[in-house]
């Protein structure tokens, strides 16, 4: 109500100054309960921004992993990006694909089971990027969740981020299921290494990212 009845447009600085800077200041808010690093701050190299939808967030970070490492290999090079997630990431992200032109093929969901609480394993992301750089592909994307909708399970960030750090252009985290367990304080090492990170937990999301990976 209170929206409608103040009608303004807030989807940028130049419309609304106002709600583009309590934004900042919120999102600021909610990155400190989080323990994130400053580097997602508004004061920092990065900031949040809300986005109407998880699946819209989900899109927006692949396109900035898209468009980051096609500006090194070409935009030819499109048919070679290969992207990663497990069998218990949600679909947005396979939908997020088709829309930024990722192949089909190029499409990578590795097997998870009960061994580790159907978690991503370090190991099969490992093997998955090693098989695919040998075949002249380009591993550029790996979504890791924290709370699947469909077991709850919880990827190892921190193993999974050593990996991406080193082969690949960007590790996205995702808090589903877990998002307000975040942030309590034992829990935050559920939400470490990751470069960019956003919740789902109410009728929008938060998303964060660094300027030095956009």
């Amino acid at each position: 109500m209170l929206s409608a009845g103040i009608n303004m447009v807030g989807f940028s600085w130049i419309t609304s100054p106002a709600a583009t800077e309590l934004e900042m200041i919120v999102l600021d808010w909610l990155a400190k309960a989080l323990n994130l690093p400053d580097q997602f701050l508004s004061t920092g190299q990065g900031g949040g921004v809300i986005q109407g939808t998880a699946s819209e967030a989900v899109l927006v970070v692949l396109l900035a992993a898209r468009d980051k490492i096609l500006k090194r290999a070409g935009k030819d090079a499109i048919g070679k990006l290969v992207a990663y997630c497990s069998d218990q990431t949600h679909s947005s992200l396979h939908k997020a694909c088709k829309i930024a032109g990722i192949y089909p093929e190029n499409f990578r969901v590795l097997k998870t089971d009960s061994s580790t609480e159907y978690a991503l394993s370090p190991e099969s992301l490992e093997e998955a990027i090693s098989r695919d750089i040998k075949s002249g592909l380009i591993p550029f994307f790996l979504s890791a969740t924290v709370g699947t909708t469909s077991s709850a399970a919880a990827d190892p960030l921190r193993d999974l981020g050593k990996i991406a750090s080193r082969r690949m252009s960007l590790i996205r985290t995702i808090g589903h299921e877990l998002s307000n367990c975040i942030f309590s304080s034992p829990f935050q090492d559920f939400v470490s290494s990751s470069q960019k990170h956003y919740q789902n937990c109410f009728a929008c999301s938060s998303l964060y990212h660094t300027t030095t990976l956009s």
